[in-house]
């Protein structure tokens, strides 16, 4: 597990300079975006945080938003967006923000060892079968390979001519990877038949699933409530305030080291 690493107190700077590719009422209203975020991250509520930072990045992106965007994914369980995140600054972090490249070079280290995989198939596909992964349309090249997938449950599941057929849902905790194998029907004549042939897997229903350690040592992870939902340890996201005042409460200390983290 990660454990979080005291670190000592960064000055929050914001930069004057525009961005070429937005708007200058754009930049304005992303460096207002980004200060909500780090006034909810100094208040522990990170969904609020999180939420904040994505929209001043889409306004506009920089590296110090990335940062903070990061640690507040990890900090709501968004363990994929978060290590993606890091990637992202590690490919645009110049100048002043390089600082950091350090830090944020570790942060991904420790974070992506604890993101589960899973390796998805499907048997009796029909053409024109429509395969969802929580919801979202996945590709029939993408079955067979690992994913990967944040902690907790989710649901893949088989639609046919707009009706469901086939379905189940699966917990993934963390640092673990599990097969899940689907089969559908080729013919469903009605939707009284579809809903018979449909294979739902209570989410209450433990299913055990062979997975594989690094170490070659056979571990076995449930599927289902039964294993619960991983805790997600605290990757402090290294935001900043202003310099402190003697006589004001003690500033928001994150797990980045000394320097300058500006908008």
């Amino acid at each position: 597990m990660v454990s979080v690493m005291r670190a000592a107190v960064l000055l929050f700077v914001l930069s004057i300079a525009p961005l070429a590719q937005a708007q200058s009422g754009d930049v304005g209203r992303a460096r207002e975006l980004f200060q909500s975020g780090l006034d909810a991250a100094h208040a522990q509520h990170w969904t609020e945080a999180r939420d904040a930072f994505a929209q001043s990045l889409a306004l506009a992106e920089r590296p110090s938003t990335l940062l903070n965007l990061a640690g507040a994914q990890i900090q709501t369980g968004q363990l994929v967006e978060g290590a993606a995140s890091y990637r992202r600054f590690l490919e645009i972090a110049t100048g002043r923000d390089a600082a950091h490249r350090g830090e944020a070079q570790s942060a991904l280290t420790s974070v992506e060892p604890r993101i589960p995989h899973a390796t998805i198939t499907v048997d009796g596909l029909a053409d024109g079968d429509e395969i969802r992964l929580d919801g979202n349309v996945l590709m029939r090249t993408m079955l067979g390979t690992s994913a990967a997938l944040d902690p907790g449950a989710h649901e893949v599941a088989v639609t046919r001519a707009g009706r469901s057929i086939a379905s189940q849902r699966f917990q993934l905790a963390e640092g673990l990877s599990a097969e899940i194998a689907l089969s559908v029907t080729q013919t469903v004549a009605s939707p009284t038949e579809a809903a018979q042939a449909a294979t739902t897997v209570p989410i209450d229903e433990a299913i055990a699933v062979p997975v594989q350690q690094s170490d070659d040592t056979g571990i076995w992870v449930a599927v289902g409530v039964s294993i619960g939902v991983a805790v997600v340890i605290a990757v402090v996201v290294g935001v900043v305030l202003a310099t402190q005042q003697p006589g004001t409460s003690p500033p928001y200390q994150g797990n980045l080291g000394d320097g300058v983290v500006h908008f």
